[in-house]
């Protein structure tokens, strides 16, 4: 069975069970999503319910308590699908309007709370049904799978990567995150001064209304062949690597990010990164897939065009552009 992410997570059990499933794309995405619920409504959700007259289940009340309770990072024991569609129609009844991301809490098991914000982050993994899966990707990350999927991954194909017909080339003379381009503010206009003929996709404050952005710029076509700009580097919160980490291991990393001289993709180079190896292998893999496609929308494997990725990640055939850097700094 050759099949996408979003039909496989919905196909029968019995159907796969006897199957080898091929999946030719990455879909640990929309596998184990980080996703929020607000402290206040869950709090006043709890209040409503401890007044009811209705019959509540005492280890409804005792999930939610322990969701408002969350201090930094934590395990709770997840409720069962089960337990929580025969108690929706409760919930649904004392909250003015039914929120999807409290219920995908009630089943979630790993949590993060900061005290200085309202949102209770938690990973929603969407389990696999049971069946042997065969991954061909070019991108994906090996390790993170087997861990993921376990007994469900029956074999791993990396297909290598196809040859660019056009350029990309690195400019890393800066680190490009978020912070970067808010300490220097004339950064991104001298970047669109200096490609004034290509398309820019970088961080969502710098799109124009509806254009394409780093973190929403899979799938589309609009830009092949096009010299293009990918300026950024798309970090996420130190607590989403970490949250992933928990779900797929178990346990709760104690670690913190400074620089480090980091290999891959052929080089060297100096980043932002944890010392532990697997919680680096989340960060890298996450930072990478959203470089490759924003990259990707100028199709530089069918056209003889150029990319010029601002950042200082550096991708697979990129060519640094050393103007400006310390050589030693990239290795290959």
């Amino acid at each position: 069975v050759l099949t996408t992410h979003a039909r496989l997570l919905n196909l029968k059990e019995d159907y796969l069970s006897t199957k080898y499933v091929i999946i030719d794309e990455d879909i640990l995405p929309m596998i184990m999503q980080t996703k929020s619920v607000s402290r206040n409504e869950v709090m006043r959700l709890i209040y409503s319910l401890q007044n009811s007259e209705d019959y509540i289940d005492g280890r409804l009340i005792n999930k939610l308590k322990s969701i408002v309770n969350v201090n930094q990072y934590e395990f709770i024991s997840a409720l069962s699908d089960d337990f929580i569609s025969y108690n929706k129609s409760v919930l649904k009844n004392h909250t003015e309007c039914c929120k999807s991301n409290l219920f995908q809490s009630l089943s979630a098991e790993c949590f993060y709370h900061d005290s200085e914000r309202d949102d209770i982050l938690f990973i929603y993994e969407k389990k696999l049904p049971e069946c042997n899966c065969i991954i061909l990707s070019a991108t994906a990350d090996k390790e993170i799978y087997s861990k993921v999927f376990n007994d469900r991954l029956s074999e791993f194909y990396d297909m290598g990567y196809l040859k660019y017909k056009g350029d990309l080339i690195i400019h890393a003379d800066h680190t490009y995150s978020h912070d970067c381009f808010n300490q220097n503010p004339e950064l991104m206009k001298e970047i669109c001064e200096r490609h004034s003929d290509c398309a820019v996709i970088s961080f969502k404050k710098y799109a124009k209304y509806g254009g394409m952005y780093l973190g929403a710029a899979q799938g589309l076509n609009y830009l092949q062949g096009q010299n293009i700009v990918v300026a950024g580097t798309f970090h996420r919160p130190d607590y989403v690597y970490k949250l992933w980490f928990m779900q797929i291991l178990g346990c709760i990393p104690n670690d913190v990010m400074a620089k480090r001289r980091v290999q891959r993709n052929g080089f060297s180079f100096p980043f932002m990164t944890f010392k532990d190896s697997f919680l680096q292998a989340i960060q890298l893999y996450m930072i990478e897939s959203e470089q490759e496609q924003a990259v990707g929308r100028a199709r530089l494997v069918s056209y003889k065009c150029t990319v010029h990725l601002y950042s200082n990640f550096p991708l697979l055939q990129g060519q640094i552009d050393c103007n400006n850097l310390q050589k030693s700094m990239y290795k290959y």
